[in-house]
């Protein structure tokens, strides 16, 4: 059996626009974090239909990183 891997969406700010990073490269710019964090969840259906954790993490200006969603395969 393959083993599960933990994929990691990363939402940014940079400058005026949120940053959207799949597995550390920077994919598409947004206008607003929710934008970002509504296009990662969607983008990661697939990801998890191959039977992979999945999780949406959103980095603040000051560096603090928070869950936004997170959906983990049994």
């Amino acid at each position: 059996m393959p083993q599960k891997a933990r994929i990691r969406y990363v939402v940014e700010r940079q400058n005026r626009h949120w940053a959207l990073k799949f597995c550390g490269t920077r994919v598409r710019s947004f206008r607003t974090r929710r934008e970002a964090v509504d296009w990662a969840i969607a983008d990661s259906d697939h990801t998890c239909r191959l039977g992979h954790d999945v999780e949406v993490t959103v980095i603040d200006r000051d560096g603090a990183a928070e869950t936004a969603w997170r959906h983990e395969n049994g």
